[in-house]
C-alpha cells in the first residue's frame, strides 16, 4: 500500500480551509487519516499555513509520497515565505462605472452644422 501525504478540504461554502493529512492513497479524499501533520486556511491574513515539517519528513523518508499541492505549500514554508493571501476587490459602485454627462440642450448640433442661428424668413 502506498501512502501520500496530501489536502483534505474541510470548510464551509466559499470559505475553504484544508488539513495537510497522511492517509493510504486508495482511501477517499474524506476518508480514513493515519496522521494530521498541518492546516492551510487561505483566507486567513495571520496564519495561513501551520505545518509540522519533522512529521512531514518522517513520513517521507518512510516513503510517503507528497502531492504537488503540498509540495508548493512545503517549498514556501522551507523559504519564509507565506502563501500568497488574494485580495478580494471592492466591486465598483454605479458612480465608478459611468462617466458623469451633462444634459443635452439640442445647441451642440447647431453648432456642427454651422448654423449657429436659427434662419430668419425673409417674405
Amino acid at each position: 500500500m502506498s501512502v501520500k501525504i496530501r489536502l483534505r478540504k474541510t470548510g464551509r461554502k466559499k470559505q475553504p480551509s484544508f488539513r495537510i493529512v497522511v492517509t493510504e492513497s486508495r482511501n477517499p479524499p474524506r476518508g480514513k487519516i493515519i496522521e494530521n501533520i498541518g492546516h492551510y486556511c487561505p483566507y486567513l491574513k495571520n496564519k495561513p499555513l501551520e505545518l509540522d515539517l519533522e512529521r512531514l519528513d518522517a513520513w517521507h523518508s518512510k516513503g510517503a509520497i507528497v502531492t504537488d499541492a503540498v509540495k508548493r505549500l512545503v517549498r514556501r514554508k522551507r523559504r519564509g515565505d507565506e502563501p500568497v493571501i488574494k485580495e478580494k476587490t471592492k466591486k465598483a459602485s454605479d458612480e465608478d462605472k459611468l462617466p458623469e454627462v451633462e444634459p443635452d440642450t439640442g445647441t451642440e448640433i447647431q453648432e456642427e452644422t454651422g448654423n449657429a442661428e436659427p434662419e430668419s424668413s425673409e417674405v
